[in-house]
């Protein structure tokens, strides 16, 4: 007793101090009874169900009247120290537990308060109270007796008083489960035809209850129908039904059916019993089966055939209530009205007599009539009087037709004179007399609301006590009718004897008042300890539900400061900063391609793009050189999910891929998240606001696309003013690098001299200068890289140059570049038509290049003896290439001294052949001086080495513009974003302290949470083709080269989005890299490249610095995407928020059911053996629904 009363009042102070967020509900509403359960009640309060945490501890002491176990520690619990008392104290809760909750309330002193008011559709709690007491009349009947289920009049036996029609009510159990139906269906629909008449325009509260309807439906029914069949599977694990059997020694006492034969036998084995009881169960929640035999019979309670009809029933009719609600009533019954036809075509039982109870519950909600006129007398209008006497005639008239056809008899009606004739209009067909018995349910439930003395029937307190119970009654009457009913019966009457009627009569009442009142008694425990249980435990759910989408829907930062979408926080604070939950630096294609993924994935658009310059396209929009263009095939060169098929070549030009990106920006609707000519100076975290504070610098229009340098020197002339319009600062949830490792163009060599004498035109390729004219003009071109390659065979051939002179220091291996099938011509008129038509063609094509692509990895990259024969077979075949397309004098400087693939490939068009233009000039000479108009070039060469041969002489060469195709800097990743974490760190600081660049994964670095990088370090991959590189460019990996850049970068951009996304749902406020995960990591990408070609292969590739290599990704684009699609998540720090704790919480359930369920369904099909075979039939069926949608494709 002492631990029972400590438990009790720990209880009650938990509960006190601890309110739950429970939903909070209208105290009229009866909620304990069945037939307006809790979604029933929800749908007819209008004000359902609301979430909040009550202030005052005492609002949320109070219970339901009838829930047994919240008495426990609402009550104040006294200190007893006598056992005697303690002992008493026991015996009274037991008692109060036990005794029915009309006689228990008399003792709680619950029946003092004030009755509540009844609410007007009441009656139709007693009429399933009644229903169900039927019912239990029903089973009960066929264990005495065989015949009371023929009608009056069936033979010459079946002419007693209780077979006459009406009079079969009693115990006609067909037509009180048609009842249940209709009321069920007249209760769910109140409330939404409530809504639907008074506010169309309410969808929120209309839809918040059918949520909440839906939601604790399964609950409701199913709970407490799995409780009643374990009730029963104990009892048959006992062998109860069978030791009850064996007491009724003279079976000529009970001659009903043998009920004994209805339960499952006891088996040898427990968990035998219990699989089959669990299998059992299973069945009765497979709603969609065809109600057939025996689809939902379950042997350990026969009723529960109900449950599963009036789940499925109760579904549809919550779709229909959301299909309709926007319809005009007039409309909508019409509607309701085809429905019940429908279902009655398809010969449904379930569904008519629940639109039914809808069509009645649109009826009973009919607006009402404009009131009258005062009258001048206190009488009524005579007219009045005699319309309602009227409608009480027709209203009787129906009420009792209804009675009549539900107490047709089911077996062999047509037997029965009344009935035989009705037996012969049952329309389409339908099962037995389930129509007629139908229909009078329906009247009676339509007919009893209307008629003042059937209403004040039903409504009176005893018979809504039963329908309080009615669910629990009806749940536990069949097994105690069957395992103590036939008991009592038997003794009783063997007692008293049977010699005559008056005697078995009175018998018959002496058993049947004990069996009821233990039978009510029983159903009244199970409806407190079970039922009302149940119906917490559903509002105790939908209530954390209800609190996490308060949470969802706040989404704050930690401090409960900074919203879910841009906004202005303290705007009208002198600490006003905008906030922007998503930052994204850079414009090009790793920008694009994480704003697409952010909006088409994430469905989020609360982002900015900030790009200096002035337009989108990061590296295509700024390098504008003649002949510019993409050197990997343009199916590749594209985002997978915005392919073009619209190409004009197989390589396009550049202003092409501009608007391809721009076309992109525009399908995805993220254009207006795009803000250019605003450089992104540098981001700050702020530790305890959790958040990054970022610095803005608007430009003026265009001046994004100069150099550094450039810009520098019109500061210099005009001021700041004439860059930098203004400086912002804001903040941020996340920032995303999209910016380039190649920045900024390198600027003219400090080491040669005489650049500031030089009178001519120098600009960088990456800078190009359109407005000089180059014809007739001797040009210098400084470098041999890609770029050079390009537009070097042009500035002859269409711009009139009088003579290029190229400098080199040291030969490219020259690749020709891939031909398209058909050739260029066949390709740019055919390709765009062939892929609009052939969608497929498309991705296969990119997938067969991507295949090639990694072939030449595996071929060619490594830097064992190996690879480094493949690399000599391909050597040997270029070199043979080259020969053909360059003058001799060419052939010795253009023979590379290290393997190929030590350095990026020149994938060529037109460049060899350009030097067999007399104008044209390649010299390996150095640059030694620029003079006024000229650049001096020698003494010697820079290839091959000068110990070969003497060098040739210095001498000077004619210079009107000097082109710069040098390359870009390279010595700071990120330059000139600064980018400072936690404690102040800097990020380039802080990878030159362990070595030299490194991220982990290129994405991420610990110390610098919620930060992410498009192409970090070490994620160019080694066989990256793309053009030139400047920092809006968001990419850098153009200088290794042989596969797709945007390839890598959506792979970096999805393995990204998997850490923002929490962050973004509120799930996480900070997301970081593990700092042992990032050095494991990058010792692991360092000591691979040691064995890769940049490392044996012979050249000095500026890709290392100090035995650093940061630039390449050692391994395949294979490796590298399976590793960002499966990350590893152990290596993350993920801070999560309440909601995502709970988030996470649930998941892990959620995988151990899922676990238990393969295992128990693997097992069973061990078992069974139809394992095989069903997932034989699932391949097939899956190839043939591919075969025919390709078939649909290709039409």
């Amino acid at each position: 007793m002492w631990l029972f009363s400590s438990l009790s009042r720990k209880l009650a102070e938990l509960h006190h101090h601890h309110p739950p967020a429970m939903p909070k509900y209208d105290d009229d509403k009866a909620e304990s009874a069945h037939l307006l359960s809790s979604e029933e009640q929800t749908a007819f309060g209008g004000n359902t169900v609301e979430f909040r945490l009550e202030k005052d501890p005492e609002a949320t002491a109070s219970t339901r009247a009838g829930s047994w176990f919240s008495s426990l520690y609402t009550r104040p619990i006294r200190a007893r120290t006598a056992p005697t008392r303690a002992a008493r104290s026991i015996l009274y809760r037991i008692s109060i537990i036990l005794l029915p909750s009309f006689l228990a309330d008399r003792f709680n002193g619950k029946q003092d308060k004030a009755p509540a008011k009844l609410r007007p559709t009441a009656f139709l709690d007693g009429m399933r109270g009644l229903a169900a007491w039927f019912v239990f009349n029903t089973h009960l009947s066929s264990v005495i007796s065989k015949t009371t289920g023929s009608a009056w009049g069936h033979d010459p036996s079946t002419y007693h008083f209780l077979q006459l029609p009406i009079v079969r009510l009693i115990y006609g159990g067909h037509s009180s489960v048609c009842m249940f139906f209709v009321i069920s269906g007249f209760a769910l629909s109140i409330g939404p035809v409530h809504k639907m008449n008074k506010n169309p325009l309410d969808h929120a509260s209309a839809f918040r209850s059918l949520c909440s309807s839906t939601f604790r439906r399964p609950a409701r029914l199913f709970i407490p129908a799995v409780v009643s069949t374990i009730i029963v599977f104990i009892l048959i694990r006992f062998d109860h039904f069978n030791r009850v059997h064996a007491l009724i020694v003279d079976e000529s006492i009970l001659q009903g059916w043998p009920w004994h034969d209805a339960y499952p036998d006891r088996m040898d084995s427990f968990w035998a019993q219990l699989h089959d009881l669990w299998q059992k169960d299973i069945k009765m929640t497979q709603i969609f089966n065809n109600y057939v035999g025996d689809a939902f019979r379950n042997p350990y309670n026969g009723v529960l055939w109900t449950i599963s009809l009036e789940f499925r029933a109760s579904l549809m009719l919550f779709l229909t209530h959301a299909a309709l609600f926007y319809i005009h009533r007039p409309v909508r019954i019409i509607l309701i009205a085809g429905l019940i036809v429908l279902s009655i075509l398809a010969k449904s039982f379930e569904m008519p007599l629940f639109f039914a109870g809808y069509l009645i519950a649109e009826c009973w909600q009919a607006p009402a009539p404009a009131s009258p006129a005062l009258p001048i007398s206190g009488s009524a209008p005579a007219g009045g009087r005699r319309y309602n006497a009227l409608a009480q005639i027709v209203y009787w008239i129906l009420f009792v037709s209804g009675a009549f056809l539900a107490s047709i008899s089911l077996y062999e009606p047509w037997k029965t004179p009344a009935f035989a004739w009705l037996q012969k209009y049952t329309p389409f067909g339908y099962l037995w007399s389930y129509f007629w018995i139908s229909l009078g349910s329906v009247l009676l439930v339509l007919c009893a609301g209307k008629i003042p003395l059937v209403t004040a029937f039903f409504s009176s307190a005893p018979i809504r006590y039963l329908g309080k119970i009615s669910f629990s009654l009806y749940l536990v009457h069949i097994w105690l009718v069957r395992g103590l009913g036939a008991l009592i019966f038997y003794r009783v009457w063997q007692a008293t004897g049977q010699d005559n009627d008056v005697v078995v009569f009175m018998g018959f009442l002496i058993a049947y008042t004990l069996l009821l009142t233990l039978v009510i008694s029983a159903a009244d425990l199970f409806w407190r300890m079970v039922e009302n249980p149940t119906v917490d435990f559903a509002k105790w759910i939908e209530g954390i539900d209800g609190l996490l989408r308060s949470i969802m829907a706040s989404a704050k930062s930690p401090n409960g400061f900074y919203p879910g979408s841009i906004s202005n926080v303290n705007g009208y604070d002198s600490t006003a900063v905008q906030y922007v939950p998503v930052v994204i630096v850079g414009a090009g294609e790793s920008g694009i391609a994480m704003g697409c993924r952010l909006k088409e994935k994430l469905g989020f658009d609360q982002f900015r793009i900030y790009d200096r310059q002035a337009g989108i396209g990061g590296t295509w929009w700024i390098n504008r050189y003649p002949g510019v263009a993409c050197d990997v095939p343009a199916v590749f060169y594209s985002f997978s999910f915005a392919p073009n098929p619209k190409w004009s070549s197989f390589h396009p030009p550049g202003a092409e891929l501009v608007k391809y990106m721009n076309d992109v920006c525009s399908k995805f609707k993220i254009t207006d998240k795009i803000q250019c000519n605003t450089d992104v100076e540098g981001c700050t975290w702020l530790e305890d606001e959790k958040i990054w504070e970022v610095r803005l610098r608007h430009m003026m229009p265009g001046t994004g696309d100069l150099s550094v340098k450039d810009r520098n020197t019109r500061i210099e002339k005009d001021g700041e003013q004439s860059v930098f319009i203004k400086r912002e600062t804001i903040r941020a949830k996340v920032v995303i690098s999209c910016v380039g490792g190649l920045v900024e163009p390198n600027a003219a060599p400090k080491n040669i001299p005489g650049w500031e004498s030089f009178k001519g035109e120098v600009f960088h390729s990456a800078r190009w200068k359109y407005d000089v004219d180059l014809k007739d003009k001797n040009v210098v071109v400084v470098g041999t890289g890609c770029s050079a390659a390009q537009f070097v065979p042009r500035l002859a051939k269409d711009y009139g140059a009088k003579s290029v002179t190229q400098v080199m220091r040291t030969p490219p291996w020259v690749v020709p570049r891939v031909i398209p099938p058909g050739g260029e011509e066949w390709w740019s008129a055919n390709a765009p038509t062939l892929f609009s038509n052939a969608p497929g063609l498309l991705k296969a094509l990119r997938t067969i290049i991507f295949c090639v692509a990694e072939t030449d990895f595996f071929r060619l990259f490594g830097g064992d003896e190996k690879h480094a024969r493949s690399r000599a077979h391909l050597e040997e075949k270029l070199l043979r290439s080259m020969r053909k397309k360059v003058p001799e004098k060419y052939h010795e400087i253009l023979t590379p001294n290290y393997g190929v693939g030590c350095k990026r490939r020149i994938f060529d068009a037109n460049w060899l052949e350009g030097l067999q233009d007399e104008r044209i000039e390649l010299t390996t000479q150095p640059l030694t001086q620029v003079n006024e108009h000229s650049v001096t070039i020698g003494p010697g060469q820079t290839y091959p080495s000068a110990s070969s041969e003497a060098g040739p002489a210095a001498r000077e060469v004619q210079a009107d513009v000097i082109v710069l195709a040098n390359g870009f800097e390279t010595t700071r990743w990120l330059h000139p974003l600064a980018v400072t974490g936690r404690n102040g760190v800097d990020l380039v600081e802080q990878m030159e302290q362990r070595g030299g660049p490194q991220l982990y994964q290129g994405t991420a670095m610990d110390a610098f949470p919620n930060f992410f990088a498009i192409f970090g370090p070490n994620t160019a991959v080694s066989h990256a083709s793309d053009a030139r590189k400047t920092r809006s460019s968001t990419n850098r990996t153009h200088q290794t080269g042989h596969s797709s850049v945007i390839l890598a970068s959506e792979n970096m951009v999805e393995y990204s989005l998997k850490f923002i996304e929490p962050l973004l749902n509120g799930d996480a406020s900070t997301v970081e890299v593990k700092r042992e995960a990032e050095e494991a990591y990058t010792k692991d990408i360092q000591k691979s490249l040691k064995k890769m070609v940049w490392a044996s292969g012979g050249c000095q590739s500026w890709y290392i610095t100090n035995d650093w290599n940061g630039t390449v990704y050692p391994y395949s684009q294979i490796w590298f995407t399976l590793r960002c699609m499966f990350p590893i998540w152990s290596h993350w720090k993920i801070a999560y928020t309440l909601k995502g704790q709970v988030k996470r919480q649930f998941a892990q359930i959620l995988k151990v059911i899922a676990a238990a369920v393969a295992i128990i369904g693997y097992r069973n099909m061990r078992e069974s053996g139809d394992g095989l075979e069903y997932f034989k039939d699932l391949a097939v069926r899956y190839l043939l629904i591919a075969r025919m949608k390709w078939k649909s494709r290709m039409r």
